[in-house]
């Protein structure tokens, strides 16, 4: 789920619907855009029975409302921390895919945002050795 994840997240950015700007506790009008920009890239990955990319669209949907809704924050840092736990395999699924370990994608399987990251420490974006 993490590679999906990462992998919708640098086609979301590139698009420009989901920019680092909208990572972060916001009331912004762009935020609600971004949401539903994504749940319209969820509906066409199901459409096209594509389930494991809507999965990982899904993650980004969770965390925009969870970053917008404070209620909704700690189940947000919990996603997180369950996500955390698929990380470390996550270069050997990408690798199976045919992505390269020096790519946005791999870069992008260790991020998390800031406002939901699951450890009390400020988050640091750091791969693990290759």
């Amino acid at each position: 789920m993490v590679a999906f994840a990462a992998l919708t997240r640098v086609a979301l950015r590139k698009s420009g619907a989901l920019t680092d700007e909208l990572l972060q506790i916001t009331s912004a009008k762009k935020q609600t855009t971004a949401q539903l920009a994504v749940a319209l890239v969820i509906q066409r990955y199901q459409a096209e029975r594509r389930f494991a990319e809507a999965t990982g669209a899904t993650v980004w949907l969770h965390s925009l409302r969870a970053l917008r809704t404070t209620e909704l924050r700690h189940l947000g840092r919990e996603m997180w921390r369950q996500l955390q736990r698929g990380q470390l395999h996550t270069l050997t699924v990408l690798h199976n895919m045919g992505v390269s370990p020096v790519s946005d994608v791999t870069l992008e399987c260790w991020r998390i945002p800031d406002e939901l990251h699951p450890d009390d420490s400020q988050p640091r974006l750091t791969a693990p050795p290759l």
